[in-house]
Parts: C-alpha cells; sequence; structure tokens
C-alpha cells in the first residue's frame, strides 16, 4: 500500500487507518501472557538470550495492554 501510493502525501494516515482496523479484530493481550511468554522463552533458551525491543513505531498500538511504551517496562521487572 506505502509503494502504490507513495507519492499521496497521507499515506502515512491510509497505513495507520488499515492497522487501526486489523486492532480493533485482534484480541487484547494482558501483561500476564506477556510475562507468560517471556518466562517461556527464558525457560527454552536462557536469560541471556531473551530481549525486549522497544522500537515501537508504526505497530499502531498492536501491544500488550500496559506495554504502550518503554515507559511501562519496569513493570515486567516487578511482575
Amino acid at each position: 500500500m506505502m509503494a502504490s501510493h507513495g507519492g499521496n502525501p497521507r499515506r502515512w494516515d491510509m497505513k495507520r487507518a488499515i492497522q487501526q482496523r486489523y486492532r480493533a479484530k485482534l484480541p487484547h493481550v494482558g501483561l500476564k501472557v506477556l510475562l507468560r511468554h517471556i518466562d517461556h522463552a527464558v525457560k527454552l533458551i536462557g536469560a541471556d538470550h531473551v530481549g525486549i525491543g522497544s522500537d515501537f513505531d508504526g505497530v499502531s498500538g498492536m501491544v500488550p495492554d500496559g506495554m504502550e511504551d518503554v515507559s511501562h517496562y519496569p513493570v515486567v521487572s516487578e511482575k
């Protein structure tokens, strides 16, 4: 979509609208699910090989509830 609308100055708005429509269809994932996922990865490959990315540019809110930006990361180590 971005390539086919390369000259359209509203292409980013169009992309966000598509992402928001998909987001509305997805189930909400809470912090407990995220923590279980992290624990599972740690058990499989070890804590030295598990990381959490912070590049939220372009995800249009498609993150677990309570993890909307990096300011929420301390919650992961508190639980």
